[in-house]
């Protein structure tokens, strides 16, 4: 996730990182603190994949990553497809 979200942000891609709700994500709160300076240039948000295919269909996600494609719920993957 780290490489990732460092790169989006070093080409100037607007960031931003979803958990689902209730998930404690260390990962994304340390990412969270490390990245603190860079004054808001990254957003966290907590989403269920509902809301996230929504956001993809309502063209508010331009891409989406996943650590691993079989990470990716079928879904969210068919709204990706539709896009």
């Amino acid at each position: 996730m780290f490489v990732r979200v460092c790169a989006a942000h070093t080409v100037g891609c607007r960031v931003t990182v979803s958990v689902p709700p209730g998930l404690t994500a260390a990962g994304a709160a340390l990412l969270e603190e490390l990245t603190e300076w860079w004054a808001g240039a990254i957003e966290f948000v907590e989403e269920s994949d509902e809301q996230l295919i929504a956001a993809i269909r309502g063209g508010q996600a331009d891409r989406v990553s996943y650590a691993a494609p079989d990470r990716v719920p079928v879904p969210v993957l068919l709204a990706g497809g539709e896009a």
